[in-house]
């Protein structure tokens, strides 16, 4: 959890995408989704972009931020507001966003190339 406080004192808690995942816990596959595959989830249902960059949709409703952080260096990662995860719950519960692990193929009918010549 991060605590973020403005110029006034008023403090807001923002939480990383692991929290996130278990409050939420998705269930896949009879097992909840770790952070890996819950990041995958946002992406699939258009909430993170490929690069992780929340849209512009949700950063406007003060459901995602960026957060800076310095390890070996410096990186930003999605944080979540407690709105967000009540928005995430209804979402799922509702069957509006699922995780989808493997994609359909997109050739219907396989040809043997001799047979076509």
């Amino acid at each position: 959890m991060i605590e973020k406080t403005d110029d006034i004192g008023h403090t807001t808690y923002w939480y990383t995408a692991t929290e996130v995942a278990k409050i939420v816990g998705m269930k896949h596959d009879n097992k909840t989704l770790g952070r890996n595959n819950f990041i995958a989830m946002l992406r699939q249902n258009k909430v993170l972009m490929e690069n992780n960059m929340p849209y512009h949709y949700y950063v406007t409703l003060n459901h995602i931020q960026m957060h800076t952080v310095q390890k070996w260096h410096m990186h930003y990662i999605p944080i979540f507001s407690q709105t967000f995860i009540e928005y995430c719950k209804k979402k799922v519960a509702s069957g509006e966003w699922k995780f989808v692990t493997k994609m359909p193929p997109v050739v219907k009918k396989f040809e043997n190339i001799d047979d076509i010549m």
